[in-house]
């Protein structure tokens, strides 16, 4: 499988729990608390360590580098899927959401329009496929010597 054909699977995989996550939480009327949405990073726990494990497994890919990119950009893309299906709820759906997500954040309480919470977010998404990817890669990296 190709790189990018595990990119996006996992991407889309990590996009599509993150949303029915959140119509979840809806459903039961949970979407008000901010704490419920720290499940997501389990969701892109799973989509990066399937990602690497793909890369490692299936393309017999040894170069610590590379599957960590495939991890970072795993994650990345669906921080990408997953707010452009935030922006289309918010802008189509439930324009009121936005102050939902806004006392979310501890700062600036009711000072965020759209785009703010868009880049506040993505910028949280990259923090998060740093840190996650790294703390996978300490498990993967010595994962052929294990095997021998």
């Amino acid at each position: 499988m190709s790189s990018l054909g595990i990119i996006f699977k996992n991407a889309f995989f990590i996009t599509f729990a993150m949303v029915a996550y959140f119509f979840f939480l809806r459903g039961f009327g949970l979407d008000n608390e901010p704490r419920l949405r720290l499940v997501n990073i389990l969701f892109i726990l799973t989509g990066i360590n399937n990602a690497i494990r793909n890369n490692i497994l299936i393309n017999l890919e040894e170069n610590y580098v590379s599957n960590l990119l495939i991890g970072l950009k795993t994650s990345l893309v669906s921080f990408v899927f997953t707010l452009t299906t935030l922006a289309i709820y918010i802008n189509f759906i439930q324009p009121s959401f936005i102050k939902v997500l806004q006392k979310g954040f501890f700062f600036w309480e009711n000072n965020f329009n759209l785009p703010m919470v868009i880049l506040v977010l993505f910028m949280q998404g990259i923090l998060v496929s740093l840190i996650l990817s790294a703390l996978l890669m300490l498990y993967w990296k010595n994962y052929h010597n294990s095997v021998d």
